[in-house]
Order: C-alpha cells, then structure tokens, then sequence
C-alpha cells in the first residue's frame, strides 16, 4: 500500500522501498499488487476535516480527491516501468486511472488492473443515504466515473473484477461521523451475482458481458498465475462452477 492505512495491518511503503519491492518482485518473476493512494493529500486533508468535526458522509471523498489516486497509480507505475517488474493495480475507481494505464500499456509495460462491484453500481451519492457503510478506500466517486469504470470492463481493459472484501463490525460502521467509521465492505458473496446482474441488464448476452466474466474468472487466474488449473472449463481444471439464472439467482 502506497497510503498509511494502519502501522499494523495496512502499513504504508514508502517509495524507496517500493523500488526495492518491485525489484525483488521482478526478479522472482512475480507480479507486485499495489493499493495506490498518495499519502501525503490524503492525510492533511484529512487532519483538515477532523478539526472541522463535520457528519457529512461527503466529506470521506473530500479527503481522497481524484489526484490522490492517480498521483499514487502515476508513482507505482513509474516505478514498474523504471525497475521492470509486472505490476497489478488494485481497485481503481476512476476513468483518468484507466487511461493513464493505458498509455503505460502502451510504452510496453506490464500492467494490469482491477475495479470492483461497488465502484461499478454505486456513487458518492449513495453515501448520503448509506453513510459510513459504503465507506471504502479510494471511495465512492461520481456518476461519470461509475460509466467509465463499466466502459473499462466491456473493452477489456479492466481484466480483473475483484470483491476488496474487507467487512466490519456494524458498531465500526455506523458512527456519525464517515471519519470514525473503518473502511471496506464485505463482497465475496455478492461478487458474481451483482456484477454480472447488472452487466447483463447493461449489455445483455453479447461481447461486453463476456469481458465481464472474463475479468471474473481466467483473466484473474491468468494473471496471478494459476490459469492452467483455474478460470475455464477445460479437462484437468478445477472444477469450480456458478450457474446464473436471467433472474440473478446463483448456485455453485
């Protein structure tokens, strides 16, 4: 993580040290997942808002603004590019995001990234009904960015769809002020029936929902280097199977 989470369990890497990791990664022939947020926005602002002492839910996308986010993704993309190692982003949120992967990508760069179901169906706005449930890091973002994030899905450039899974407590969710409240949402059990739901309301049955189960199956397993025994139905793979029915209902 490029953004100081927690000391203990999300503690942040410097970007020194993510020279090294990257190094390390690249010569291991592995691929670094980075969560990139800068840290320095993040946390004046932050400090900022505290003192203010506001209940609006609004105020979490505040202290991540748009450039928290891409300043971060820019960081841990430069360094892939300067150290050559493969390199995986984990849940953007945001179109400009997606394009600036896209000019790396083309520079030759071995990158990839992933969005996830609550970037895909929700909006900042959300947060004024849900509060500090939806609270997530980087956090909920306009109507636009939503569209840009399906746009990524369809064309394939978004090759991973990915849960976050990080659930809390009620209590660590439901305080009146967003900042007091932890960030992550639980995901795993919704991940195949609301994303797929909603592409094929988006889309129907055509090219742009199978870019969406590919980013929910072997682009996945591809990427983190277990497509020969998982993502396809294919002889000799692991047999793990959801079968969805046109009304969203899920079996496995």
């Amino acid at each position: 993580m490029t953004y100081d989470t927690d000391p203990y369990r999300f503690s942040r890497i410097g970007d020194a040290e993510l020279l090294d990791v990257a190094k390390a990664v690249g010569e291991a022939g592995s691929t670094l997942c980075v969560h990139a947020e800068n840290n320095e926005i993040i946390k004046t602002l932050l400090a900022d808002e505290a003192n203010r002492g506001s209940t609006d839910p609004r105020v979490h996308g505040r202290t991540r603004p748009p450039v928290s986010e891409t300043l971060g993704v820019l960081t841990a993309m430069e360094i892939a590019a300067h150290q050559g190692n493969a390199l995986h982003l984990c849940h953007l949120s945001l179109g400009r995001s997606t394009e600036l992967v896209r000019w790396y990508q083309r520079q030759g760069v071995d990158i990839t990234f992933e969005t996830c179901p609550h970037y895909l169906l929700f909006t900042e706005d959300d947060m004024v009904r849900q509060g500090g449930v939806l609270k997530i890091n980087p956090p909920l973002r306009g109507a636009a960015e939503r569209e840009a994030m399906w746009d990524a899905v369809a064309s394939g450039l978004a090759t991973v769809i990915s849960s976050d899974h990080a659930p809390w407590s009620i209590e660590m969710k439901t305080h009146e002020r967003i900042l007091d409240n932890h960030s992550g949402v639980p995901g795993t059990e919704t991940l195949v029936a609301v994303t797929l739901g909603e592409a094929l309301r988006r889309y129907g049955p055509g090219r742009a929902f199978a870019a969406a189960v590919d980013a929910l199956t072997s682009a996945p397993a591809d990427r983190y280097g277990i497509g020969h025994r998982k993502g396809r139905l294919q002889p000799g793979y692991d047999a793990d199977i959801t079968a969805l029915t046109p009304t969203g209902d899920t079996g496995t």
